[in-house]
């Protein structure tokens, strides 16, 4: 089950793969709770 939804423009598309790596290993999420349509491995 997706925990985290990451909601972003598509110009920020770098932004929110910075932001998703931040949560995967400075804060030991698992790249499974998270949803960001923009990013392989992370949408629908």
């Amino acid at each position: 089950m997706v925990k985290y939804f990451i909601s972003h423009s598509k110009k920020d598309k770098k932004i929110a793969k910075l932001f998703v790596d931040l949560l995967v290993q400075g804060c030991s999420i698992t790249k499974t709770d998270i949803f960001c349509s923009s990013l392989p491995g992370h949408g629908i």
